[in-house]
């Protein structure tokens, strides 16, 4: 039987050199569709040619489409500024400057460079102005404080940029440690872009050490209400008027008793009185008892009060305890 030939081992390294070396030298070379073909070349020259004339001629929109095309054609920084300065002449100016940012990334060492990003920012302004908006920057001393405008939205941290409408705008700053702050301000074309706002610290309250009694929160002794003492005179007063009660119902109820004995002979010897008199007495021993009872009632009523106002009165020491 007949055995398979074995290749040499440097019959199978000298072709994977080969290839590894024609792939590396591959990726080195720039693929031919980075750059553009000559006759692509030439055609945006044509057409710039084409877009320079219609400038001259003040025809900036046929301008633009020209030099754009020879853009997309082959990217010239010539073309992109050329094409920027048509959008400024149009008061496309937001385009304007989207297209001179192209013309110093084609051109990063392009010498006019300061110029054009000075260009960039007065257009950046001018195009937010078309727009009754003015690029404004607000910062505050110290920083970190958090700032609402127009009381709405959710609060930002100073120092803050951003673009506002022309017209008034309520500024509210607030930082722990500081005093609350609120400010308004105009915003318009010819004001101010930057707001700077100082913050004053809160003033710290000193605390005066207190030295004996706090004389605001208390009173001189002796001066402490006698609500016990009052207490206890009217219960005497009440006391003397049950009593007084006592001996006016007393009395009457004597003169009920001597009034109904009168009456009682009368009955006995009733042919020597007569009827109208012996009415009469009996009226005035009914009025005496009336009275009487009315006395004796208010006098335990009053007697009971006073006795009561008495015993539940508090003692002095109750009333104006020692400090």
């Amino acid at each position: 039987m007949t055995q398979a030939r074995r290749l040499p081992l440097h019959a199978l390294v000298l072709p994977l050199a080969f290839f590894a070396l024609a792939g590396a030298v591959s990726t080195s070379l720039p693929a031919a569709a980075e750059m553009p073909a000559k006759d692509e070349v030439k055609r945006a020259s044509k057409l710039d040619a084409e877009g320079k004339k219609a400038y001259s001629g003040k025809d900036f929109l046929k301008a633009l489409k020209s030099f754009q095309a020879a853009w997309t054609l082959s990217p010239d920084p010539r073309y992109a500024y050329n094409a920027a300065r048509c959008l400024e002449r149009l008061g496309r100016l937001d385009e304007a400057a989207d297209w001179y940012r192209k013309y110093l990334e084609a051109a990063p060492d392009a010498p006019d460079r300061a110029e054009v990003e000075t260009k960039m920012r007065v257009l950046a302004e001018q195009a937010l102005a078309q727009k009754g908006l003015r690029q404004m920057r607000i910062t505050s001393t110290p920083a970190g404080a958090r700032l609402t405008i127009d009381r709405s939205g959710t609060p930002v941290v100073t120092p803050w940029e951003g673009t506002l409408a022309y017209g008034k705008h309520v500024l509210q700053l607030d930082l722990p440690g500081h005093d609350a702050l609120e400010r308004t301000i105009d915003v318009g074309p010819d004001s101010a872009s930057a707001v700077e706002i100082t913050l004053a610290a809160t003033a710290k309250r000193e605390q005066r050490p207190q030295i004996g009694p706090d004389l605001r929160a208390s009173k001189p002794r002796g001066s402490a209400p006698v609500r016990g003492r009052g207490v206890r005179t009217a219960g005497i007063v009440s006391a003397s008027i049950a009593g007084a009660l006592v001996i006016a119902g007393t009395t009457l109820g004597l003169l009920a008793r001597s009034q109904q004995a009168t009456v009682d002979t009368m009955a006995a010897n009733a042919r020597s009185y007569d009827r109208s008199e012996y009415d009469a007495g009996v009226d005035t021993g009914r009025t005496y008892t009336r009275f009487a009872n009315l006395a004796l009632l208010g006098a335990a009523a009053t007697g009971l009060t006073g006795a009561l106002m008495w015993l539940l009165a508090p003692s002095d020491a109750q009333e104006a305890p020692a400090r």
